[in-house]
């Protein structure tokens, strides 16, 4: 059985870029030009074209562009990701990624700071496979019918050749409006952190399980990338 055109197919997920930039505008590239990427009929806002299972990495994600010319909604950039990540957030659900990193609510127990107890464990233990930060709530996510669920799931922050990488599981990124400023939140999260441990910034990764454009959206992203970057 020959299956190097699956073996292909599936090496087209992985996107690797120097910088946030470069990445992201790799992978819009490859949604719109992926022959498996599927066309959703989504059930709340509207259809989509869909790359799952994809991975996302910058090398340098503290480095070089952070915002790509091509990105085209700034507005977003200060809203949802700005000077502080996502330690100050006024939109509802960025707020609430800030709140379950920063004081993650268990009944019975004062609010958890993961961010906090995470820097404590690897200035302890830099070699530690326990640096793992909750967001996906069940009992919120999952169970409760009027709630909208977080497209992020967890973090892993790893001390890998004394520099501090961080790996982000999503459930679900809008890569045309929302992937930008995700990106530029989590990394300032994972610079803040490595600066607290007096270390260098890693490699970010993210792995999402669904990467989509919405249709409505689809002229216009072909028209801004009619000229594909270099890959």
């Amino acid at each position: 059985m020959d299956d190097s055109s699956e073996i292909a197919r599936h090496t087209d997920r992985f996107i690797l870029g120097s910088d946030l930039a470069e990445v992201w505008e790799r992978s819009i590239t490859r949604v719109i030009n992926a022959p498996d990427s599927d066309f959703v009929a989504g059930a709340t806002a509207g259809a989509y074209l869909d790359l799952a299972a994809v991975t996302l990495r910058a090398l340098h994600p503290s480095e070089g562009r952070r915002v790509s010319d091509k990105y085209s909604f700034p507005e977003l950039l200060q809203e949802y990701a700005g000077a502080s990540g996502y330690a100050d957030q006024t939109n509802a659900d960025f707020a609430t990624i800030a709140q379950r990193m920063y004081g993650y609510q268990v009944p019975g127990h004062p609010p958890l700071n993961q961010i906090a107890r995470i820097t404590d464990i690897l200035a302890d233990d830099p070699g530690t496979r326990r640096a793992l930060v909750a967001l996906w709530m069940p009992e919120v996510d999952l169970f409760h019918e009027d709630s909208h669920p977080l497209g992020h799931c967890f973090l892993n922050f790893a001390i890998r050749n004394q520099a501090l990488d961080l790996h982000v599981v999503s459930r679900s990124v809008d890569a045309w409006v929302g992937a930008v400023p995700n990106m530029i939140a989590f990394a300032d999260v994972q610079r803040r952190m490595a600066d607290g441990l007096e270390m260098n910034v890693g490699t970010y990764t993210q792995f999402i399980l669904s990467y989509h454009i919405y249709l409505t959206f689809l002229p216009h992203v072909a028209h801004v990338f009619r000229s594909p970057p270099n890959e």
